[in-house]
């Protein structure tokens, strides 16, 4: 299942207006990121923590799973 940003934000009752002004940006900017196919992670946790989530990468290596928090400012927390 795939779902897009603008549904993720849709899904919690979120204007672009409102994600805007609690992420500290303005509403083009929004618009923009949810239009865009590739996102740096720092600013994906800042869209998802605004929106009251966590953002979390999954990595498999050898067959070991590995779970990320990665946080507003691009650091990534190991304890996820």
């Amino acid at each position: 299942m795939s779902v897009s940003l603008k549904q993720l934000r849709e899904s919690q009752g979120v204007t672009q207006e409102e994600l805007a002004e609690i992420v500290g940006v303005g509403q083009s900017t929004i618009s923009k990121f949810e239009n865009q196919d590739d996102h740096r992670l720092s600013v994906l946790s800042r869209y998802v923590n605004a929106l009251g989530g966590e953002l979390v990468l999954d990595l498999t290596l050898h067959g070991r799973k590995i779970s990320f928090m990665i946080n507003p400012d691009g650091t990534w927390s190991n304890n996820a």
